[in-house]
């Protein structure tokens, strides 16, 4: 599928680049972040690899490299910029690869490229850059056998790394989209044994509405969006972010908002809010970033509060 490499010089070029090692270059014009392209993964480990870059270099372009939806968890900070690059996670082996040249060719100015275990190349396995310039963070292996958590272990490399000991998880979503007192995602990755049976969640958001102004996440599509969509229905709520028009209405202060979009993504409505529930890891890692009280999502808290850094 990718005739120009060669599985055994790609071997060992993994072999190298996944033994930890200390930037002693000199300051690069830019840093390249990989997306690790799951949502909660962004929010937990590459935004601290943004924060230790931003710390590091700080004379450096900054640059988020990923899909547009992740990308909306940053585009209010003023230090990054962005190179979308889209990434089907359904999508087949030949889909996957596919996106490798692309990334390739847009990496190809001078910089400094730090990969926090991406599907983007792979976990490491493909070559985007020179690999003297290339930092890999193996979080798979990383650590060995100790019980520090993803969060700490991604902190301990950039650490050793770059040399900034404490970076921190963070979002910086865009200031945009109507305010909200409740959010709500029901979002659950396309694995239905995060749901709790209906009618838990229309009766959940029926409940809500009765007690503030709601914004429900549609979610990326498919069954998902379907499913947001019935609830909008059931409730005759007012409909938000994209289109704005109404619809006949039993809940007055309800609305609902599409998600994972431009226009309409959950992440900048998460700081208005002061109450949130979350299925997926992605939202409960924001709204925990975020701030406020968090609901259950099945039977465990949704998120552990991670502070967020005074400066971005």
């Amino acid at each position: 599928m990718l005739p120009e490499l060669r599985a055994q010089d790609l071997l060992d070029r993994y072999r190298r680049v996944r033994q930890a090692r200390r930037f002693a270059g000199k300051a690069p014009k830019n840093v390249f972040v990989l997306s690790r392209v799951t949502l909660g993964a962004d929010v937990a480990i590459t935004s601290q690899a943004l924060d230790a870059a931003k710390r590091a270099f700080p004379h450096a372009a900054i640059w988020f490299v990923g899909p547009p939806k992740n990308w909306e968890m940053f585009a209010a900070d003023p230090r990054l910029r962005h190179i979308p690059v889209a990434y089907g996670r359904d999508g087949l082996l030949q889909a996957r690869l596919a996106v490798w040249p692309a990334l390739r060719d847009a990496l190809a100015q001078p910089g400094v490229v730090i990969d926090p275990d991406s599907r983007l190349t792979q976990l490491g396995l493909l070559p985007v850059c020179e690999e003297e310039n290339y930092y890999f963070f193996e979080s798979r292996a990383y650590g060995e056998y100790g019980h520090e958590s993803l969060v700490a272990l991604t902190r301990r490399w950039l650490g050793e790394s770059f040399g900034v000991p404490d970076s921190r998880p963070y979002i910086a979503p865009s200031a945009q989209g109507p305010a909200a007192e409740i959010t709500v995602s029901f979002g659950a990755g396309d694995n239905p044994a995060k749901r709790v049976a209906d009618p838990f969640e229309l009766e959940m958001l029926r409940l809500a509405a009765s007690r503030g102004r709601v914004l429900l996440d549609e979610g990326a599509g498919g069954e998902e969006t379907e499913r947001a969509q019935q609830y909008v229905q059931a409730l005759g709520v007012e409909r938000g972010a994209e289109r704005s028009r109404r619809l006949r209405r039993r809940s007055p202060r309800a609305a609902c908002t599409s998600g994972m979009t431009r226009r309409g993504s959950t992440w900048p409505l998460l700081a208005a809010r002061r109450w949130c529930r979350c299925s997926a890891a992605s939202r409960a890692s924001a709204c925990s970033l975020a701030g406020g009280p968090r609901a259950r999502g099945r039977s465990k808290w949704c998120g552990r509060p991670m502070p967020i850094p005074a400066r971005c």
